[in-house]
């Protein structure tokens, strides 16, 4: 296995000059660096990445942080912020932490300690019990998915509460007004706002929701599955659902499928999250389509943009009156989600009673 001495003769240069060239800490004339970095091709020579990291005081490790990367939500994320990360140099080390806050701090400690260059998270509740940490690993950080009152940090989301809104609002137009609705806990940003989404579709369509079609439960399949029952266990039955994630609508849907409800026939479905098994299933589901690998991808470029700031060495010269560099403003990037429309969803249909919620 070559070694940085081995380059070194091979290009005539010192060990110093190839340790500038790889890690870009110093000018080098350019035909020296090109003799170099033919060197280092023609030996095969990897650097060693922790002697490297002394030097350049970066690992080239990202991490992304997230609930459960077997959730077809959170794939395509990782993706994006995977893609962008390659093409920069950067390896990604992923963590679940399965909405676990105390999870998330072993995780943050154990980052720590590996010296991350930076942190791409989509935070649990409980988050702000663990701003101590986050500022502790002095790393830049940027909020992915959710987003925390108490945390400051770069924030990539979908604007939630427009796509809740769409989703209400289509069944509304259909006629139906007996709408129940499934949501996750609204202690989280993304269900608190699709809950607040939900509630102007009503209030602008002049329909006054009956509260016992509102159902909030956990983040799982089985949650989904049991508020689906509870809809159809009251004295208002539903004649349109409107589920606020794809892990919840995969329980709901199996929950109507047992109770033998007909889709759109006897209840129009909508759900948020346009994964793979919406359009598996007959009839595919209208969905609220987020735009996810964008998601991804947004977030790990404002990360590596922090990241280059913060590893940009300051002028030699301060200017007269001695002022400091500005600091990037932190950014909130807000993604359209898309209403995608298909057969789960119709207009009320003849003899299936509709009329004001509640009545």
């Amino acid at each position: 296995m070559a070694t940085i001495k081995d380059v070194a003769q091979k290009a005539g240069v010192s060990i110093a000059t190839v340790s500038y060239v790889i890690n870009k800490s110093r000018r080098v004339n350019p035909e020296t660096a090109k003799r170099v970095c033919q060197a280092i091709q023609e030996l095969n020579y990897h650097p060693n990445r922790i002697a490297q990291s002394l030097v350049t005081k970066s690992t080239q490790i990202l991490s992304v942080l997230i609930s459960d990367i077997t959730d077809p939500f959170f794939a395509p994320i990782v993706r994006g912020i995977e893609d962008v990360a390659v093409k920069a140099g950067y390896i990604v080390m992923v963590c679940n932490n399965d909405e676990d806050s105390s999870k998330t701090k072993r995780y943050l400690d154990s980052l720590a300690q590996h010296r991350v260059d930076g942190l791409i998270i989509s935070p649990t509740s409980g988050i702000e019990d663990l701003k101590a940490n986050l500022e502790e690993m002095g790393i830049p950080t940027v909020f992915v998915n959710r987003r925390s009152a108490e945390v400051e940090a770069d924030l990539v989301e979908s604007d939630n509460e427009l796509g809740a809104y769409m989703g209400i609002r289509h069944l509304l137009d259909l006629g139906h007004t007996k709408i129940g609705t499934i949501i996750g806990p609204t202690t989280v940003s993304t269900y608190a706002d699709r809950l607040s989404g939900c509630k102007r579709a009503f209030q602008e369509a002049g329909v006054t929701p009956d509260p016992s079609l509102l159902k909030t439960g956990s983040f799982h399949p089985d949650s989904g599955y049991q508020m689906a029952k509870e809809l159809f266990a009251g004295a208002t039955k539903p004649t349109a659902v409107f589920v606020g994630s794809g892990r919840l609508s995969r329980g709901a849907y199996q929950a109507f499928q047992e109770m033998g409800l007909g889709i759109p026939e006897q209840l129009s479905l909508v759900t948020f999250d346009d994964t793979e098994w919406t359009t598996l299933v007959t009839p595919p589901l209208t969905t609220v389509s987020q735009h996810t690998y964008q998601m991804g991808q947004m977030a790990a470029e404002i990360l590596l943009e922090r990241i280059k700031k913060r590893n940009t060495p300051p002028p030699l010269w301060p200017d007269e009156e001695g002022q400091k560099p500005e600091a990037i403003p932190l950014q909130h990037l807000k993604l359209k989600p898309d209403l995608i429309v298909r057969s789960s969803t119709s207009h009320l249909q003849e003899g299936v009673k509709g009329g004001e919620c509640g009545e």
